[in-house]
């Protein structure tokens, strides 16, 4: 009886990241309490058709 045993390995290479370009470098942020918000949009939501302004529906008696 003849037996045979074969063994197989692999080679695995890693490398590191790579370095992050010019354009992925972070923004400079002002925090001035007077400059306002600057992410606010400037749409504005129409009013609903059905309701007066002010008036809400179940609340102070309004149907």
């Amino acid at each position: 009886m003849t037996t045979t045993t074969t063994t197989t390995t692999e080679a695995t290479t890693t490398s590191a990241p790579a370095a992050p370009s010019e354009s992925l470098a972070p923004t400079q942020k002002s925090i001035d309490p007077t400059g306002g918000n600057l992410f606010t949009p400037s749409v504005v939501a129409p009013p609903a058709p059905t309701v007066p302004g002010g008036q809400h529906p179940g609340i102070n008696g309004i149907p």
